[in-house]
């Protein structure tokens, strides 16, 4: 199975070539001082086929990604920019971008921060 922490890497160091974006693995509470900024966080794997013995699987690999930013408008330019900028992606042999869904809102402590997320998976499999 392709480890989720290097595919997430894969994901951070796209997401960074995006200009003025800052990117971070699993990141820890944004402030006002370091925005835009977006957040990818792998989430536990799936097994979607393993054929009878044999010594591979087809794996679901999601990460959670989140941006931040100080206005509402900007946060939700920023995730569609990241949306079409990952769906078009191709990682590396044997990982397929599966889905990048719309970016929506979530809820945030920091009244003074927008923030949007979006669930994106990406299929692993032998090359």
């Amino acid at each position: 199975m392709t480890q989720p922490t290097t595919v997430a890497g894969l994901i951070v160091a796209r997401i960074a070539e995006l200009p003025g974006v800052d990117c971070e693995l699993e990141m820890s509470y944004p402030t006002e001082a370091n925005v835009p900024v977006v957040g990818v966080t792998p989430l536990p794997a799936q097994i979607l086929a393993q054929p009878y013995g044999a010594p591979f699987s087809i794996d679901q690999l999601d990460f959670d990604i989140d941006v931040y930013h100080a206005d509402l408008g900007q946060v939700h330019a920023l995730g569609q920019t990241l949306r079409d900028h990952l769906r078009t992606w191709i990682p590396g042999p044997g990982l397929t971008v599966d889905a990048v869904p719309d970016f929506t809102k979530r809820p945030y402590p920091n009244e003074k921060l927008r923030r949007v997320g979006a669930i994106m998976s990406i299929i692993s499999m032998p090359s």
